[in-house]
């Protein structure tokens, strides 16, 4: 319906657990996909925060996400997650360390 509509989806504080459960970048809370963003920092050279972004960003074309944060560097390194052109390859593999089965 929003697709058809024109309708943005908006991700609001994506990287957050619930209320106040902690966000995805606690390796203790969330040790496979703190993992996971870590690698695929290192392989793009930007943040954790930038390809929990540009993950994000991959599942609709009109997509927008609202960070949440107060601090301008967060806010900045959600920014790089444009700039990323994510492989289908590494969708997935971050997908799969979220918990998900890979169809």
């Amino acid at each position: 319906w929003l697709k058809k509509n024109r309708i943005a989806i908006q991700a609001w504080s994506p990287y957050q657990l619930g209320f106040f459960g902690g966000s995805v970048f606690d390796r203790k809370r969330c040790p496979d996909i703190y993992d996971a963003l870590n690698v695929y920092a290192e392989k793009y050279e930007t943040s954790m925060c930038a390809v929990a972004t540009a993950f994000i960003l991959r599942l609709a074309p009109d997509l927008q996400v609202i960070t949440g944060s107060t601090k301008w560097e967060h806010i900045e390194q959600a920014l790089e997650g444009e700039k990323i052109n994510m492989s289908r390859n590494d969708w997935y593999g971050l997908y799969g360390a979220c918990g998900y089965k890979i169809p």
